[in-house]
C-alpha cells in the first residue's frame, strides 16, 4: 500500500471509524448512566455498568467488522488456497506482523 492510495484511505478510514465509534458508543454509555443514576437515585451503578457496556459492544462491533472484512477477502479469492499474506487487502497487516520478528 502506498501512502496516499485509495486502499490507504481506506484503511484509515475504516480504522478512524471503528476508534470513533467505540469512543462514542462509551461516551454515549457514561452520559446515559449519569442521567439514569440522577434520575433513579443508584449512583454509582448506572454510570459504571453503562459505559462498560459500550465498550463492550463497541469492540464487538470491531471484531465483527474485521470478521466481514477477512470474509469479503477470502470470498474474492475463493477456490484457491488463501494464505493472509496472499490477499492483497491484508498483506500491510502480515508485512506488520512479521516485521517485529
Amino acid at each position: 500500500m502506498k501512502p496516499g492510495s485509495s486502499e490507504t484511505v481506506k484503511v484509515w478510514s475504516l480504522a478512524g471509524e471503528s476508534v470513533l465509534g467505540i469512543a462514542l458508543v462509551i461516551a454515549a454509555g457514561a452520559w446515559a448512566g449519569i442521567w439514569l443514576d440522577k434520575r433513579l437515585h443508584t449512583h454509582p451503578w448506572f454510570t459504571l455498568v453503562l459505559p462498560i457496556l459500550g465498550m463492550v459492544l463497541g469492540l464487538a462491533r470491531l471484531i465483527n467488522k474485521a470478521l466481514a472484512a477477512d470474509r469479503s477477502c477470502q470470498s474474492q479469492h475463493a477456490g484457491q488456497e488463501l494464505n493472509s499474506k496472499d490477499c492483497s487487502c491484508q498483506q500491510e497487516v502480515y508485512k506488520a506482523d512479521n516485521k517485529d520478528a
